[in-house]
């Protein structure tokens, strides 16, 4: 079965990473076309975790991977590498300390025990690192999203309905 994930009305869009659910990360286009914005798709609705407001500036974003908690690990134009746990995006950079000297630059995944991949440079050279730096959940995953709660489309209000 192949299923279309939704949409703004507007392309390209891009599903980069799968969870246990059925749940998708990865990013929409808006109406201008010139950006990109992290998006999570569940029972075939799309939704922004990337909620700022249109402006004059170009935005870019995209969700790399979604674990079964819904806690997916990105990157955009504003924070650089991020994560997101149901609320806002934070960049790892702000949750790691300062003194350790690592820069991260590209997150790459995230599993459910909260751990993430990420390419972070550290004296000039690129490594590759994991990222302790939320709690595990101790909750079972999920259940396994089903077909027939598919195929709908929702429009984001952040988007001001362009």
């Amino acid at each position: 079965m192949t299923r279309q994930l939704g949409d703004f009305g507007y392309a390209p869009n891009d599903g980069l990473d799968i969870n246990d659910r059925g749940q998708v990360a990865g990013y929409t286009s808006t109406a201008t076309f010139r950006e990109a914005l992290a998006t999570i798709w569940t029972y075939g609705r799309p939704t922004l975790i990337d909620l700022r407001p249109a402006g004059s500036s170009n935005r870019f974003s995209t969700a790399n991977a979604i674990n079964n908690y819904v806690h997916v690990a990105g990157n955009s134009d504003d924070l650089g590498a991020f994560v997101y746990r149901g609320k806002r995006r934070e960049s790892l950079n702000a949750l790691i300390d300062p003194k350790s000297g690592w820069s991260i630059t590209f997150s790459r995944g995230i599993n459910d025990a909260g751990q993430i991949v990420a390419d972070g440079v550290r004296g000039g050279v690129q490594y590759a690192v994991r990222l302790d730096l939320i709690r595990p959940h101790g909750l079972a995953a999920p259940a396994i999203e089903t077909d027939d709660e598919a195929d709908v489309i929702v429009r984001p209000e952040a988007e001001g309905g362009e």
